[in-house]
């Protein structure tokens, strides 16, 4: 082994990465070319080492006269169509289920760009999304609709199949290997297109992928786009970044202080770049230290936002901010706890959708928040939204920790109003009018609550509360479905001028010392309330609120 090659290795990769190659196999320095092959590989040589020793030996089944790849595919069980035209390339769109179309039906130009090669499954029509709750990349659904891709300028091949990112590493789907679709599919797609391809008899692992040759460790991958620690790859062309000035932040944005911007390579909808590069507008870019392996990038001496170690935002101030709109930093790995916009007033749908460690949020002159307001978080246990007025869909769903709700100035609740939150105890919205369905549901902590202006909810009410005990809603005149339902220490509802009661309204209440207080006996007899609970229940209609 010439000592040369271990050396250059170890400065490249580090000396981890050149011991543990020396250690397996001392032929793989023989390999030509290879520090350009490993220079994107990571500090870690061990999960790439299988590929790296084929390289040894590589054998490829070129025939000299392969079957065309639709009728390769064909025998494979699929129509299959060369896509050379946008209404060709989108096509398939119609076998695939919401939220879970690839991300190139977006890309007017992939059909440009790239050779695409279309298979749909002769019996998709049998193959049912519903039938596949735990999904697995190459299940029988997955690989019913695939579109096999190759960058014409060579060097890449993405399979993509029906699940896109509801599963791991979807775009590699059959390893980006058309061989292992039918033996002899490599070789015809060469032979068609006339290009060159990666397509090894091993494959690199999830988190790695091969580009003109080149072992790439990727964090982040969208449209194609590969994001790694100081580089990012487009449309088969690597881009390095300048350390001295320019950084990766929670693996998808680029920050370059020398420019004062900060952007998005992939290319995908997020207001944040714009939101950041208007806080940068016009001020000096410098980090400082912080506390806890911090790093805190100030604009002037106003803090913006700190990086911790792995390069994650952890604290976020806006000052500027007076909008942001629909999927705000909804890709990449966010690690926030700490979120302020003093000015902020309108907030669009899928805020911080993926942000499970969010711990603190503060918008005091926040009036409208829309759909998805941190969708999967966690861990959020202050809020602070004095002038918050009109609340959309899914607020805080699964949130658990928090344990108070304040919102003097809300007068409208979407549904699935913390849903699945067991720790509220106190809830405090005055001006309340409306709320829709699924509120507050599985809570076990709140025992009173009092909205004095509600006049309308939805389906499923407080269903399965463990701890209420008064619910006092005065002006309330409509309910849906299911109101209160398997609520069991319930003792006092206080609802006057409740003009309908619907169907399995306190259904399983089962204690009979429960009053109900209203001016009018509920006229549609064949609920569940009126022929099970009508008979015992204790009606005061003349009691005092």
């Amino acid at each position: 082994m010439p000592k040369k090659i271990f050396d250059l290795i170890k400065k490249q990769n580090g000396e981890t990465f050149a011991k543990t190659i020396r250690s397996y196999d001392n032929g793989v320095f023989d390999i030509p070319n290879l520090c350009n092959i490993v220079k994107y590989a990571g500090r870690q040589a061990e999960p790439i080492l299988p590929y790296l020793i084929s390289l040894k030996n590589i054998k490829i089944d070129d025939k000299e006269d392969p079957l065309p790849p639709e009728v390769l595919l064909e025998k494979a069980g699929y129509n299959a169509y060369y896509a050379d035209t946008l209404s060709k390339q989108n096509a398939i769109l119609k076998y695939f289920a919401p939220n879970e179309e690839l991300c190139t039906f977006n890309d007017t130009n992939r059909y440009i760009n790239y050779y695409i090669i279309n298979a749909v499954k002769k019996n998709v029509d049998q193959i049912k999304r519903a039938d596949f709750l735990n999904p697995v990349r190459e299940d029988a659904y997955g690989v019913s609709v695939i579109s096999i891709q190759i960058l014409k300028s060579g060097g890449f091949i993405s399979i993509k199949n029906r699940y896109n990112h509801t599963v791991e590493n979807p775009d590699n789907t059959f390893n980006s290997n058309p061989d292992n679709i039918i033996p002899g599919l490599s070789a015809s797609l060469k032979k068609r297109f006339n290009v060159d391809f990666s397509s090894q008899h091993v494959s690199v692992p999830n988190g790695y992928v091969i580009i003109n040759g080149k072992i790439i460790k990727y964090q982040t991958e969208y449209n194609n786009v590969y994001i790694g620690d100081s580089f990012y790859i487009k449309d088969g062309q690597i881009y390095e970044l300048n350390r001295d000035f320019q950084t990766i932040i929670d693996n998808m944005f680029v920050l370059d202080l020398k420019n004062k911007k900060i952007y998005n390579p992939a290319g995908f909808n997020d207001p944040f770049p714009d939101i950041l590069n208007k806080e940068f507008d016009g001020k000096k870019l410098h980090f400082v230290p912080a506390t806890n392996d911090e790093i805190q990038l100030l604009a002037d001496n106003t803090p913006l936002f700190k990086l911790n170690k792995n390069r994650c935002i952890t604290s976020l101030y806006l000052h500027r901010t007076t909008y942001i709109g629909e999927f705000f930093m909804y890709r990449g790995k966010h690690e926030i706890k700490f979120f302020a916009a003093p000015n902020l007033k309108h907030l669009e749908s899928n805020f911080l959708y993926h942000n499970k460690c969010l711990e603190t949020f503060l918008a005091p002159h926040l009036e409208t928040i829309e759909n998805n307001f941190l969708f999967h978080n966690k861990k959020l246990k202050m809020i602070y939204i004095p002038s918050l007025k009109s609340l959309g869909n899914n607020f805080l769903q699964d949130n658990e920790t928090l344990t108070r709700f304040n919102a003097p100035e809300l007068t409208e609740i979407g549904s699935a109003f913390l849903y699945a939150n067991k720790n509220l105890k106190k809830f405090y919205a005055p001006k309340l009018e409306c709320i829709r369905g699924d509120f507050i549901f599985l809570n076990e902590h709140l025992q009173h609550f009092f909205a004095k202006r509600l006049e309308s909810v939805g389906d499923c009410f407080l269903p399965m509360n463990r701890a209420l005990r008064l619910l006092r809603v005065p002006k309330l005149k409509k309910i849906g479905k299911s109101f209160l339902m398997s609520n069991q220490k319930l003792r006092k509802l206080f609802a006057p001028n409740l003009e309908n009661v619907q169907d399995d309204c306190l259904e399983s209440h089962l204690k009979r010392n429960f009053i109900l207080t209203r001016k009018n006996i509920p006229q549609n007899h064949d609920s569940y309330f009126s022929r099970t609970l009508f008979k015992r229940l204790l009606f005061r209609k003349n009691e005092r609120q």
